[in-house]
């Protein structure tokens, strides 16, 4: 098993990090209980081959309102986990920390990790960027929705 962390600092509150992080997680979902979303499924098509598609399912594992959102992702015979968790980092910001880990069977991907795993951490800190940007936007656009209201 591998595993790589890294992280960042956004200035929100915890609180609306994670509200509006829970929002975009949900979207790949068909049934997503905000309350308690472990188990929740999502199965969609991740390679097309002459033979048929291949699919990749990702659950949801594990869920602390405000601290941890975690999914698994099954896909052929390797096993991806990517766990989000959010800590107050004081002054109205949150620390987010990205931690992904794979499971690989087999000596081909177990050649093929040790590769990639030569750039896993720019890769995940590629990942975790992208989805600050994202989260940023939301919580712009969830408080312009507020304000609006007003």
């Amino acid at each position: 098993m591998s595993k790589f962390t890294v992280s960042t600092i956004i200035a929100y509150p915890i609180e609306e990090v994670f509200s509006c992080f829970i929002k975009l997680a949900k979207e790949p979902f068909n049934k997503f209980n905000e309350e308690n979303p472990i188990g929740a499924k999502s199965k969609r098509v991740a390679r097309k081959t002459k033979s048929g598609d291949i699919y990749m399912e990702t659950s949801v594992t594990d869920y602390i309102k405000n601290e941890a959102y975690e999914t698994k992702t099954m896909f052929l015979s390797s096993e991806y986990k990517s766990r989000y968790e959010f800590k107050d980092a004081g002054d109205g910001c949150t620390e987010i920390l990205l931690t992904e880990s794979q499971d690989l069977y087999g000596i081909m991907n177990k050649i093929g990790f040790f590769f990639q795993s030569l750039t896993a951490k720019k890769k995940i800190q590629k990942k975790l960027n992208g989805a600050v940007e994202a989260l940023e936007d939301k919580i712009i656009k969830e408080r312009n929705k507020k304000e609006n209201k007003n």
